[in-house]
């Protein structure tokens, strides 16, 4: 999953079930709810919250935007795929240059 931006409507609440999504206002201001926060929030444009598990719901007071981030762990995984495939790029380019195999893998 990557960042999404998503336009929220009052009276039309967005339901997430991804526990570490990070639900962050863009514009307006949106109700968050979920069991395992407390109690409910308010986010207005700046603001962001990590999701806990279970179902929360995020609806905006009259139009707001947002951005639904995936969780941490998958961007982790993300960025440490692109960057072992860059450095297996890196690796491969300098040892046809240089004509010889670079070890230490």
């Amino acid at each position: 999953m990557r960042t999404r931006e998503i336009e929220l409507r009052h009276d039309r609440p967005l339901r997430i079930g991804r526990a570490g999504a990070v639900v962050e206002c863009r514009a307006g201001t949106v109700w968050v709810t979920n069991p395992a926060l407390g109690g409910d929030l308010f986010l207005r444009a700046g603001e962001r919250q990590k999701l806990p598990g279970g179902t929360t719901l995020v609806e905006a007071l009259g139009w707001a935007r947002i951005a639904l981030h995936p969780p941490a762990t998958l961007r982790r995984r993300i960025v440490a795929t692109v960057a072992r495939f860059f450095l297996d790029w890196a690796h491969r380019r300098a040892s046809r240059y240089s004509g010889i195999y670079l070890s230490g893998r």
